[in-house]
C-alpha cells in the first residue's frame, strides 16, 4: 500500500519469492498473474509487473512460470549472489519504503537472496516438536548469510497455535524459553 509520512507517500511492496505463488490469495490479485520469473525473458522490469490488491497494496507475484522459465530464474539466481539486491535497485525505492519478500519453507536459493537484503527476518513457526527441532537449523542458516546487513535482525511468529491442546501450549512454553525477545506473537488457529 501506500503510507503516508512527512508529505511523501512511502510504498509498501510484497514480493512472492515462493514456487508456489499463493501471496496472491492473500492480497486479493488474481491468479495467473505474470510475475517476476517472467520479467527476465519478456526484457521487463518488476515496477511494470506490480499489482494492486486489497487497500492499495502493491504484490509482485511469483507468477506461473514453464520449467524453462523457473529454471532460467533460478540459473540466474545461482549465478549472481545479488541478483535480488539489483532487482530491488531497479525499484528506485525510497530509505523509508517497505518491502516484504516471502519465501518458500527450507534452504533455497530465494531464500538466500532474501538474506543478502533483508533488514529484518521474520520466522514463522509452530508450537510442535518438529519446529522446535528445526529452530536450531534455522539459527545456523541465518547466521551463514554471508552478506547479510549487520543491523539485520531476526524475529519469529508462532503461527496456528491451537490452545485447545496440552501439547501446543507446553510447545508455546518451550519455544517461549528457546526464543525470549525474539518472539514477536503468537497466532491462534482460526479454521
Amino acid at each position: 500500500g501506500k503510507i503516508r509520512h512527512q508529505g511523501r507517500v512511502h510504498l509498501a511492496i510484497a514480493i512472492d519469492l515462493d514456487p508456489q505463488n499463493a501471496l496472491h490469495c492473500h492480497l486479493g490479485i488474481e491468479s495467473g498473474a505474470v510475475g517476476l520469473g517472467s520479467t527476465c525473458a519478456q526484457g521487463t522490469t518488476w515496477a511494470d509487473k506490480l499489482q494492486q490488491g486489497f487497500d492499495d497494496a502493491q504484490l509482485l507475484p511469483y507468477g506461473v512460470l514453464s520449467d524453462d522459465e523457473r529454471c532460467a530464474l533460478e540459473r540466474d539466481m545461482s549465478q549472481d549472489r545479488h541478483w535480488l539486491a539489483r532487482q530491488l535497485a531497479s525499484l528506485d525505492l525510497g530509505e523509508s519504503d517497505v518491502v516484504i519478500l516471502d519465501t518458500p519453507t527450507g534452504r533455497s536459493l530465494y531464500l538466500e537472496q532474501a538474506l543478502d537484503v533483508a533488514d529484518q527476518v521474520i520466522v514463522v513457526t509452530t508450537a510442535d516438536a518438529a519446529s522446535f527441532i528445526a529452530l536450531d537449523q534455522m539459527d545456523r542458516l541465518i547466521d551463514s548469510a554471508l552478506t547479510r546487513p549487520e543491523s539485520s535482525v531476526c524475529n519469529y511468529v508462532v503461527n496456528q497455535f491451537d490452545a485447545s491442546r496440552e501439547f501446543s501450549r507446553d510447545m508455546l512454553e518451550v519455544l517461549k524459553r528457546r526464543l525470549g525477545g525474539q518472539l514477536l506473537g503468537v497466532i491462534a488457529l482460526d479454521n
